[in-house]
């Protein structure tokens, strides 16, 4: 059985760069597999890039204000199949169904 290591964090906004760097200079220091953010405050359509080599797959519950919103990421290192989602309009909710590692 393989060791998942689960990050889950209040980011209390992303919205600027340079915070997006510190967060992810974190994420790489703690060698998180699956990452679980909370208060992005992303907007719709307004989602800035967050794909890097290491985390591929990014899932989003946004919000039309910059309030609320979270996020789902998973390392590349790490299969997911995903298979299903529900998003919460009001950007609070994300629950993804699929399969880790078989």
């Amino acid at each position: 059985m393989a060791n998942l290591n689960v990050w889950s964090h209040n980011v209390n906004g992303l919205n600027i760069p340079q915070k997006r760097k510190q967060i992810f200079n974190l994420l790489l220091k703690q060698r998180a597999d699956l990452v679980l953010w909370q208060e992005t405050h992303f907007r719709h359509n307004h989602i800035p890039a967050l794909s890097t080599s290491k985390y591929s797959q990014w899932y989003h519950a946004t919000h039309s204000s910059a309030s609320k919103g979270v996020s789902i990421a998973n390392s590349s290192s790490i299969p997911f199949s995903f298979a299903k989602s529900y998003i919460d309009p009001e950007g609070r909710l994300l629950i993804l169904q699929g399969t880790i590692l078989n």
